[in-house]
């Protein structure tokens, strides 16, 4: 049941702005996805065999990238959804969302690390 409370508007203003700043992360990792993904495909038509196996791992890399912008994009949308009709029907919370934000630092810290060990094992692969 929800209380008889007086919905604040910036309670409606603090979940447009989370709303936005998913959506800030999410185009941020498309356009930096979109860009690699230019750049692999230039690499891997233009550049010679070298570059070829590199330009296949980071094309693999930016198109999970967008993927992921997109599920992101997706979940943030319905996330904000959910925190609106809440919201609007002025239920006691939870408002909280533990699975998103923890799901997204998860995902980018294993695509920091993943990009660490390839950058490392080409290092030390052409120092022997």
């Amino acid at each position: 049941m929800g209380s008889q409370q007086r919905s604040e508007p910036k309670v409606f203003l603090s979940n447009e702005r989370t709303l936005i700043n998913w959506l800030h992360q999410t185009v941020l990792l498309g356009s930096v996805s979109a860009g690699m993904l230019g750049v692999s495909t230039h690499a891997h038509h233009h550049w010679g065999e070298d570059y070829s196996t590199s330009a296949k791992l980071v094309r693999a890399a930016a198109l999970s990238g967008l993927g992921l912008a997109i599920v992101m994009t997706a979940y943030a949308a319905k996330t904000f959804y959910v925190r609106h009709k809440k919201i609007r029907r002025k239920e006691d919370g939870p408002y909280d969302d533990l699975l998103g934000p923890v799901a997204m630092s998860v995902i980018f810290i294993v695509g920091m690390f993943l990009a660490l060990g390839y950058t490392a094992y080409r290092f030390f692969e052409s120092r022997l």
